[in-house]
């Protein structure tokens, strides 16, 4: 008799699969923002960037899988619509956490002021950058969908 400790086969019902989903879902949250953590306090400890490596490598790589999955299927964001306002607020939120982190490290509001606007401008130029990719996936997506449809 052959035992297989992976089964291919879903052995789950559709109720079954949409609770697993949330479960990994809130998994991979508390997995991410533990490490974001993780980074931020050793980072605001003063430890050697060796120390928190491996973190850091951990989360780059977790955020890249992310990043080109939802890229590849066309998705954006669950709860916030693709628009240049949402990236803004978005930037600024992120320039005044590196802001804040420099400053309560450093001590030095000018360094932290040239931080802060540099990250918020490089994070909005990432995310308009992403937010056009994934825009444009999800139009040769809705294309594709609708030769399909009219076949």
């Amino acid at each position: 008799m052959k035992f297989h400790f992976f089964s291919k086969k879903n052995l789950l019902d559709e109720m079954q699969e949409q609770t697993m989903r949330k479960i990994e879902s809130r998994g991979c949250y508390v997995f991410f923002f533990g490490l974001v953590a993780a980074v931020v306090i050793q980072n605001m400890m003063g430890a050697p960037r060796e120390q928190f490596m491996a973190e850091g490598i951990l989360l780059t790589l977790g955020c890249l899988y992310m990043l080109e999955e939802s890229l590849r299927h066309g998705l954006w964001e669950r709860h916030a619509t693709a628009t240049t306002g949402t990236n803004l607020l978005a930037s600024f939120v992120g320039a005044a956490v590196v802001g804040g982190m420099t400053f309560v490290r450093n001590g030095y509001w000018p360094g932290a002021l040239c931080s802060a606007i540099f990250s918020g401008i490089l994070c909005f130029a990432a995310l308009q950058w992403t937010m056009t990719l994934a825009l444009k996936r999800r139009k040769t997506l809705d294309e594709q969908e609708e030769e399909n449809e009219d076949e």
